[in-house]
């Protein structure tokens, strides 16, 4: 008895069939036993923090139309801050409300807020002003006449800039003083600085800085002067994988004139690999460590 047969085209089409299938199930499970490619955790933490700013400074109050135009200032500048890594401005009543009544304030409670949560590890600033850090020179919630310029003073917009920081960056104090293995704070103003402050700002200053100085909370008075782009605050941020994250602001105190014939404003956001990023690292610790010895090394 003969066994029936396919014709030879019926067979190579099964065959290709077959083969077809073959490859659809072999590249199946190849596709799913790779990896998935998912954004490192310092990447995380970056957008994490913007978000969280940008919420905050959607929420803060804006009095009037100068505080109107820092607040859609502040939220422009964290948008430019997802694609540039440096940001540059000129000195004007909206840009420091918006850099330092802002975002300054809103950086300062987000990083504790993050902490908190766990969804980053560590957080190291250094404050370098001339004069002792003016949120610390003044009571919670208040700013006086002696901490702005003449031509500056009776203006919300700047006051606030000094209101809302002394209740930041007391949070930011208690927080390291409850968890020094997470927070470390040095504090660098100048001696000449120091007697430039009123005797009534010196004392809550001295409060501040006798009952705080310990191992991660530095309060230094040096002798040099200070650059003006070294002027400002930075802000180290360890992720959860031990990798780095930078924001850092160059501006002006509030006793200072504002001039807007100068960009005295400058804000550096990014990885601590970033080539920009890195140099403004290297230069704030670089600067530090010369006028403080032993101080600004990693």
């Amino acid at each position: 008895m003969n066994t029936p047969t396919l014709p030879f085209a019926q067979k190579t089409s099964l065959f290709s069939v077959c083969l077809s299938l073959l490859v659809t199930a072999f590249i199946a499970v190849a596709v799913f036993a790779l990896p998935s490619v998912q954004a490192a955790p310092v990447d995380d933490a970056m957008a994490a923090f913007l978000n969280q700013q940008k919420a905050k400074t959607e929420t803060l109050e804006a009095k009037d139309d100068a505080g109107k135009q820092a607040k859609e200032l502040s939220l422009q500048h964290l948008e430019e801050q997802t694609e540039k890594t440096k940001l540059v401005m000129d000195d004007t009543v909206e840009t420091r409300k918006a850099c330092v009544g802002c975002l300054q304030y809103t950086a300062e409670d987000t990083f504790v807020d993050m902490l908190i949560k766990g969804e980053i590890s560590k957080v190291e600033v250094i404050y370098i002003t001339p004069q002792p850090l003016t949120p610390l020179c003044n009571q919670p919630g208040t700013a006086g006449d002696e901490s702005f310029h003449p031509v500056n003073r009776g203006q919300v917009d700047i006051t606030e800039t000094v209101t809302r920081r002394t209740d930041s960056v007391r949070r930011l104090l208690a927080y390291a003083k409850s968890n020094p293995g997470q927070m470390t704070l040095h504090f660098v103003h100048t001696q000449k600085g120091y007697t430039e402050r009123t005797e009534q700002q010196q004392g809550i200053f001295n409060a501040i800085s006798e009952a705080g100085d310990c191992q991660n909370i530095i309060f230094n008075a040096i002798k040099e002067e200070i650059p003006p782009e070294m002027v400002g605050a930075s802000y180290w941020v360890t992720a959860t994988d031990g990798q780095q994250f930078l924001w850092s602001l160059t501006g002006k105190q509030a006793i200072q004139e504002i001039d807007s014939s100068q960009q005295a404003w400058t804000i550096y956001f990014g990885r601590l690999d970033d080539p920009t990023i890195k140099a403004r690292s290297e230069g704030i610790k670089d600067f530090y460590g010369k006028a403080v010895p032993g101080q600004g090394s990693d």
